[in-house]
């Protein structure tokens, strides 16, 4: 009984309940959860976009900001006196440098985010201001790093537009020798060009402390677990809370940045991206990312709860399923064990019939099937006897073949005495064609045995038709030890005869021939008679596929379709015979079976 639970249909059926239901509610509680997490990450993301627009909003109007001084600087008079020619003469030059240092330190004091101010003419010479000195560089021979810039290249080709650059510190304009690079503080660089009479005669270079932006785009990154910051069109950090992922590529397709702001997830974390607007010459973008395991924090506890759910509902419904499944099978129990009795031969077994559905129809059908079965087998039973009663009078009624043969042997002899040889021949090749028949009960022997007994038939059909059918056998002598089904070979030259030579004058010729084709033995029978035609032919073949399959049809004869059914009947439906034929010059007959050497 034990061994039998797992095959039990009570069994399968709770298995693949179970089975669908916890599939269900599995994708159910999943595709709910991964929408819930689709929600949670387009929520953030529009937060973060929120934040975006406040931080693009701080930046332009800072931006704005520094442009508007920095123009203010470009068309100061004592600037523009300095670069020109004020640096000519000593005098003239420490005067004029320190009026363009105390407009400049004003300004500062009044924008406290400024560290340092540089103005380089293009004839070389150089002011600057950083809160800690005060730079004149009036030897134009001393190349400085901003002549070698992008900015300086760029400002001469944009001379009316505000150029911003990221990723330069103040060792880069200052230079000194007592101050290290590591120590360098990091700079937003705003750079606009100085003009005298139409003409390009300078730069303004601002430098903004780079913290000052990385507290515009980071003031929330703490509290919300988040990491901004901005990159440039060729994916470098330009601001970052971290000063030490300044200037660092990151992989960011910049292809996104063309729908202006977005988001997508990369490995683990949600990247939110905005291309900063606002007007100004730069190309910059916003990013902020933010961990997923931050995103699904506030979820995971949704998660706990349909796991949860999942479980109960699954042990619920497997006890429910179990109770009902129980119930309503419990008439297969019934039928199970009624089929079980009558396979140990109890038949007549009957079931209550109390069940209206499905179930308590199938019981019924096995009550009259347990009946049927009872009355079916008294009914073989009565055929039994009968059938043996049949057999014994059958028997009583069979000729003695011995009685058979001793009478030939009889009329043979009175032949002999009478001198008729003729007779005497026929009546010995009737006899050797009998023989076979009642000599042995085996069904095949060798193509040698089945070649004797056409010989025998022929020559007594010779007797018949004058002599007039000539024979010819092509047997090899490897053919002639293999086994084939007995009397297949009688019947095909018996119907050349009747069918071939029947209805002509004159002598006829009948060849049989053995070969081996494709792994199968072939043996054809072929006549030089009258022939059949093209409807003949395929009415013959019909006849042959039909022979014992309609009820009623003849089956006493023995003819093609007699062999051809009793070939597939022992070697398989693949084989049996063929017939060709042509009209006015002969039929061939050919049998396939398999090569079989030995009884």
């Amino acid at each position: 009984m034990q061994d039998n639970f797992g095959r039990r249909l009570k069994t399968q059926l709770i298995m693949v309940f179970v089975s669908i239901i916890t599939v269900m509610m599995v994708l159910v509680s999943w595709f709910t959860y991964k929408k819930v997490e689709a929600v949670v990450e387009k929520q953030s993301a529009d937060i973060t976009q929120q934040y975006f627009q406040q931080n693009e909003h701080n930046i332009t109007t800072f931006m704005e900001e520094v442009s508007t001084f920095s123009k203010l600087l470009t068309q100061s008079a004592s600037v523009q006196q300095y670069i020109r020619s004020g640096w000519k003469n000593e005098f003239n030059a420490v005067k004029s440098a320190n009026e363009v240092f105390s407009e400049t330190a004003m300004l500062m004091e009044t924008y406290s985010y400024v560290d340092s101010i540089y103005f380089y003419g293009d004839n070389g010479v150089v002011l600057g201001i950083n809160g800690r000195e005060n730079i004149v560089i009036r030897d134009r021979s001393r190349k400085q790093m901003f002549y070698e810039s992008e900015m300086y290249e760029n400002a001469l080709r944009s001379p009316w537009t505000t150029l911003w650059y990221g990723n330069y510190d103040s060792f880069d304009f200052e230079g000194s020798e007592s101050m290290r690079a590591e120590e360098a503080d990091a700079y937003i660089t705003a750079v606009a060009s100085i003009h005298f009479q139409g003409r390009h005669a300078g730069c303004v270079v601002v430098n903004v402390k780079e913290p000052k932006l990385a507290d515009m785009i980071s003031y929330s990154d703490e509290s919300r677990k988040r990491e901004s910051y901005i990159i440039d069109e060729n994916g470098i950090i330009l601001v970052h809370g971290d000063f030490e992922k300044l200037g660092e590529k990151v992989e960011f397709p910049m292809e996104q940045t063309v729908g202006a702001d977005g988001y997508f997830m990369r490995d683990d974390v949600q990247v939110n991206f905005r291309r900063l607007q606002g007007g100004q010459s730069v190309a910059w973008t916003l990013i902020s990312e933010v961990p997923v395991s931050v995103l699904h924090a506030d979820i995971y506890s949704l998660r706990q709860l349909f796991v949860g759910a999942v479980a109960a509902a699954l042990v619920v419904g497997t006890g429910l399923a179990v109770y009902f499944l129980y119930r309503l099978t419990r008439p297969l129990d019934e039928l199970r064990e009624a089929m079980s009795q009558m396979e140990q031969g109890k038949l007549g077994g009957q079931l209550k019939e109390d069940s209206k559905n499905e179930l308590g129809m199938l019981g019924r059908q096995f009550n009259q099937m347990s009946q049927s079965i009872v009355e079916l087998v008294n009914r073989v039973q009565m055929a039994e006897d009968e059938k043996r009663m049949l057999e014994k009078e059958a028997l009583q009624a069979q000729i003695n073949p011995h009685f058979l043969f001793n009478t030939l042997s009889n009329i043979k002899y009175m032949a002999m005495i009478m001198k008729s040889n003729t007779i005497a021949d026929s009546i010995t090749a009737l006899g050797n064609f009998l023989a076979p028949i009642y000599k042995s009960k085996d069904d095949t022997w060798t193509m040698k045995e089945e070649i004797a007994y056409v010989e025998n038939y022929v020559k007594i059909m010779n007797y018949r038709f004058g002599g007039q059918i000539r024979t010819g056998y092509e047997i090899p002598d490897e053919i002639s030890s293999l086994y084939i089904l007995k009397f297949i070979l009688q019947p095909l030259v018996e119907n050349a005869i009747q069918h071939g030579f029947g209805n002509r004058e004159g002598a006829g010729t009948i060849t049989v021939r053995a070969r081996i084709e494709s792994k199968l033995l072939a043996v054809s029978v072929e006549d030089d008679g009258c022939g059949l035609s093209e409807e003949e032919l395929t009415d013959l073949r019909i006849r042959m596929d039909e022979y014992g399959c309609k009820p009623g049809q003849s089956q006493g004869n023995i003819g093609l379709g007699n062999v051809h059914r009793r070939l597939k009947i022992y070697y398989g439906t693949d084989y049996g015979v063929t017939v060709t034929s042509a009209e006015g010059v002969g039929t061939t007959v050919c049998v396939r079976v398999p090569i079989i050497r030995g009884s």
